[in-house]
């Protein structure tokens, strides 16, 4: 996920053969550097005009993750 002012969020998930998606947020970019912790997504809201799938993700970092707050 990048955002409009060049901070960004990695993270990758995998999907558990019950269909549940497990994701762990991986690292950071500028203010988000040295982030971690979880995300959940819900990729069930439709497709664009283009007809790639949109969806929602909430990210949970942990507390004191974070290292970038000042080096954009």
């Amino acid at each position: 996920m990048i955002l409009n002012d060049g901070r960004a969020l990695t993270y990758e998930s995998y999907r558990l053969p019950s269909g549940v998606v497990l994701s762990s947020v991986t690292g950071g970019i500028g203010g988000f550097r040295g982030a971690a912790g979880e995300a959940r997504a819900n990729p069930g809201l439709g497709t664009n005009a283009t007809g790639c799938p949109n969806g929602r993700v909430t990210f949970m970092l942990q507390p004191g993750s974070l290292r970038g707050a000042s080096d954009n």
